[in-house]
């Protein structure tokens, strides 16, 4: 029952950041790609986990509407990246499916683009060896750079951050793991409009 109630309460979320007059032209497929990582005892938010974690997924990454162009040339917008994969550790492999929206900044002349957000995560495991995740929902916080080689493909790292923010207890503790992504471009972000 809490994982159809955790399901639900991914696809009302979802659902909710759409208006509802329903979907603007504005709204683009932008990127779909594949990313991977592990957690570090560098690049982390402590206290550190008590298992060693790699992740792997798809991704996609779709434009939402509204942006701005700045005098400096960076452009500013709205996204929202999804995604679906295989979160391990400590031997144990579970699904993890994130929504996370967010904002990115882009400089096109650098092919630069810095993104980050903060949105939900739901796990189909929630023990992994010694550490427990807490619960199905989880709270996403992510940042990301990434680097277009060429118009269609781009590499990228990305911070990810997992956690229940002790809503399924005091005594769980989040996953942080650093993500290399390779991505490919359908066409330019719908900032360039601007």
């Amino acid at each position: 029952m809490k994982y159809t109630l955790s399901c639900l309460f991914l696809l009302v979320s979802t659902l909710a950041l759409f208006p509802s007059t329903g979907l603007s032209k504005e709204i683009t497929l932008n990127s779909v790609g594949f990313r991977g990582g592990f957690n570090s005892n560098i690049i982390r938010i402590p206290p550190s986990e008590k298992e060693d974690f790699t992740q792997f997924d798809i991704f996609a990454q779709v434009g939402l509407p509204g942006g701005a162009t700045f005098d400096s040339g960076w452009l500013f917008g709205w996204r929202l990246n999804g995604s679906m994969g295989f979160l391990r550790g400590a031997g144990d492999t579970g699904f993890i499916s994130t929504v996370v929206p967010g904002i990115l900044f882009r400089k096109p002349e650098w092919r630069l683009t810095i993104d980050g957000g903060v949105g939900a995560a739901f796990v189909s495991r929630e023990h992994y060896g010694s550490q427990d995740l807490g619960g199905p929902i989880q709270i996403v916080a992510e940042v990301g750079v990434t680097y277009d080689v060429t118009d269609r493909v781009g590499l990228g790292w990305r911070f990810h951050h997992i956690s229940d923010a002790g809503i399924w207890g005091s005594k769980n503790r989040g996953v942080d793991v650093n993500l290399f992504e390779i991505s490919y471009k359908f066409d330019s972000f719908p900032l360039y409009r601007y």
